[in-house]
This record gives structure tokens, C-alpha cells and sequence, in this order.
């Protein structure tokens, strides 16, 4: 069975009933909690993701992780990055950034 809730108050009275209940359940957080999901093209495959995360803080987005992609055979680094950033009012400024570290960039969803 699939419930599904208008409010995060909403959300938060049914999970305890859930839990007070002794009900199993699994639970997926409100769409507005979940962290955008990019990629990011255009860098070289040698670019350090800490310098990528720090340059993003520079720019006003909190990034909570970074993966750069590998090609999966050969597991050779490509010059792809998979970023999750924080949910906010700004972060879907994201997609507009279009360089990054001093090289054109491109964020994808």
C-alpha cells in the first residue's frame, strides 16, 4: 500500500503513528528535502572533486556529494561529474553556472 501526504506536517504525524503502531513501513523524504541530483561536463577528467566542492561553497551552493564518473570496463576516469546539492531557494541556480575552476562548464539534470 502506497500513502502519500500533502504536508511535511502531514508526514511527520503519519510516520509517528507508523512507528507508535508498530506498523513496518518504508518512508521516502518530501520531494522538498531531497538534494538535486546534476552532472557537471566540460571539466578535465583530472580535476579534484574537493576543489570542485569548494569552488561551488565560493559560489553560494552546499554540496552534499561528489562522484566523478568512470567508464565502466576499463574503470578510466571520464571528465563526468555527479553532484547532489542541497535543496534551497537557490539552488536550482545551478543550471546556470556555465564555468567552473576557469573552464566552460555545463550542469545537466
Amino acid at each position: 500500500m502506497k500513502l502519500t501526504v500533502d504536508s511535511k506536517a502531514e508526514h511527520i504525524k503519519l510516520k509517528n503513528y507508523l512507528i507508535k503502531s508498530r506498523i513496518e513501513f518504508k518512508c521516502s523524504n518530501p520531494k522538498q528535502d531531497r538534494p538535486l541530483k546534476v552532472l557537471i561536463r566540460g571539466l578535465s577528467s583530472c580535476t579534484s572533486p574537493v576543489f570542485i566542492t569548494s569552488h561551488l561553497e565560493r559560489l553560494g551552493f552546499h554540496t552534499e556529494k561528489i562522484t566523478r564518473l568512470t567508464k565502466f570496463r576499463t574503470k578510466q576516469p571520464m571528465p563526468l561529474f555527479y553532484l547532489q546539492v542541497t535543496n534551497s531557494l537557490t539552488a536550482e541556480k545551478i543550471y546556470g553556472v556555465t564555468a567552473l575552476l576557469g573552464t566552460r562548464a555545463s550542469v545537466e539534470r
